[in-house]
Formats: structure tokens, C-alpha cells, sequence
């Protein structure tokens, strides 16, 4: 069977189709066009039609592929043990990228997962530095791959630690950023999200728990006028931003998604800052 005929005859969506076979010949979609008469071998083929019934079973494409796209990368790896990067969270790395003007940030993310967010970041600005933490190994692990795959791993350390546990008492940093668990142990997504991974996905029975313990701890590792930045649920912004206050943070503001929905809360260390880094 050729490129073309499979993908003529793939029981999927033809985009997803593409996807797959990319991901098993390791070429471009480009030349899966360009070599449409190309005979797939038997292996190739059984390969392919493998990751099709795990498709049509229900797994996500990304798990089914191995990879992700995310900011300005399609193949960041990921595993069932990381959440799938959302468009979303881009919203997060944009506003940082436009606001912190520190020629050497050091920045913290909190439950790094597949590291996508800190390793964007560390891409675009070459002289900043971060720290990541997350409670699973095996997220650990994918994270170095990828920090290895956009070439940051120099200036990228990954500890194994539950939120900030393992950070000294005087590690500061000028931006903390988190993308936690911040669904309801009940929630009505869940069931739709049977593939991934429910540690990264439950806080607890509000859903602000793990919100919560980063903003509460945040304070004593943010340099003057540092900057915490977190993702969270859609109805969720009232609540993240009177945390944000009620801590003592300044400047808080809900920044939303394209859709309109409360994406993500920023708020500046109460510590007056010496400068203002903000543009």
C-alpha cells in the first residue's frame, strides 16, 4: 500500500491521518505528498494501523503520536504520565514575554509536567535562567527531553519536590509561574479527560487547593516587585484573584483567553520594587 492509498483509506479524520504517519516515517507532512507513491513497508503499515485503533478507541492524538504542538513547536514529547499542552497556557508565556523586562529573570515554575511553558520562555529570552519542580518523576524526565530538544537544558534545573519544599528559604526569583491542578475532585470534564493524568488535572474537593498553597507561599520567593503568574479554571478567577489580595499581592489582574473565559491571575510582589520592570 502507497502513502496516498493509506491515507485515502485511513477510518479517521485525513489531519490526524497526516499526523500519524508523520510520526511513524519521521518526515514532514510536506513529503508525504511529495512521496505519495511510496510503498509503506509491512511494518510501517502495521505500526499505522495500530496507532489508528488506539485513535478510534478514544486515547488523544498527542498520546497516540508521542508529540504535541505547542507556542511555536509541534513536537514537543509527551506521555500519558504530562498533560497534553492547551493553546490556552500560550496566552501565560505571551504575557510574560511582554512584561518582564529583567535582562537575566530568574524564574520558578511550579508542577513543570512536560516543561513546554519554562522552556518556551528559556527559548525566547537566551539569558534567562529557571528552576521547575513536579511531584512525578517520570514528568521530570519528559521535561528534560524537552528542554534538551530546544537546547535550554544548560540553563534549566529540575527538582523532584511538592510545590516548594525543596526551594531554600532564600531562593528568590523574579517570576513564579504555575499551571496547577485546579479542577473539582467532581468536576464535569473528567470524564472526558480519562487519558490523562488525574494528578496533574485534581486539586481537591474546590478545586483551589493547589491554587491556594502556590499563592500563599509565593511571597517569600519573589524578589522585590517579582512577579506570580497561574493558570486556572474558567470560573475561577473571582476566587484566585481575592487569594491573589488577600496575601497581600498587588497589581493582581484576571487576563482572559480568546474565548472570553478568565484564563490566568498575575499579581506583583508586596515588597515595593526597586525598579519598575513592568513595561
Amino acid at each position: 500500500m502507497t502513502v496516498r492509498q493509506w491515507l485515502a483509506t485511513a477510518p479517521i479524520p485525513r489531519n490526524e491521518a497526516e499526523w500519524l504517519l508523520e510520526s511513524v516515517l519521521r518526515i514532514p507532512r510536506i513529503t508525504l505528498y511529495q512521496d505519495a507513491l511510496r510503498l509503506l513497508s509491512d511494518k510501517e503499515h502495521t505500526v499505522c494501523n495500530d496507532l489508528v485503533a488506539r485513535r478510534m478507541a478514544g486515547e488523544p492524538l498527542a498520546y497516540v503520536t508521542g508529540q504535541a504542538g505547542f507556542w511555536r513547536f509541534s513536537d514537543w514529547t509527551v506521555t500519558q504520565e504530562t498533560l497534553i499542552p492547551r493553546p490556552e497556557t500560550e496566552h501565560m508565556v505571551e504575557w510574560i514575554l511582554a512584561h518582564i523586562t529583567v535582562p537575566h529573570a530568574q524564574i520558578l515554575e511550579l508542577g513543570v509536567g512536560s516543561g513546554v511553558l519554562i522552556t518556551s520562555l528559556l527559548h525566547e529570552r537566551a539569558e534567562w535562567q529557571g528552576v521547575a519542580i513536579d511531584i512525578s518523576e517520570h514528568a521530570l524526565h519528559v521535561a528534560r527531553t524537552n528542554a534538551e530538544k530546544r537546547e535550554v537544558d544548560a540553563r534549566l534545573q529540575l527538582l523532584h519536590s511538592d510545590w516548594y519544599q525543596v526551594i531554600a528559604q532564600d531562593m528568590q526569583f523574579d517570576v513564579i509561574v504555575s499551571n496547577p491542578p485546579y479542577l473539582r475532585a467532581q468536576d464535569e470534564h473528567l470524564p472526558h479527560l480519562l487519558h490523562e493524568p488525574q494528578l496533574a488535572l485534581v486539586a481537591g474537593e474546590t478545586g483551589l487547593e493547589a491554587l491556594s498553597e502556590i499563592i500563599q507561599g509565593a511571597a517569600p520567593h519573589l524578589k522585590s516587585g517579582g512577579w506570580l503568574a497561574v493558570e486556572h479554571g474558567y470560573d475561577q478567577g473571582d476566587a484566585v484573584a481575592r487569594l491573589f489580595h488577600d496575601v497581600g499581592f498587588l497589581a493582581v489582574k484576571t487576563h482572559h483567553d480568546l474565548a472570553g473565559h478568565a484564563r490566568f491571575c498575575v499579581g506583583r510582589s508586596l515588597r515595593e520594587a526597586a525598579e519598575d520592570h513592568l513595561t
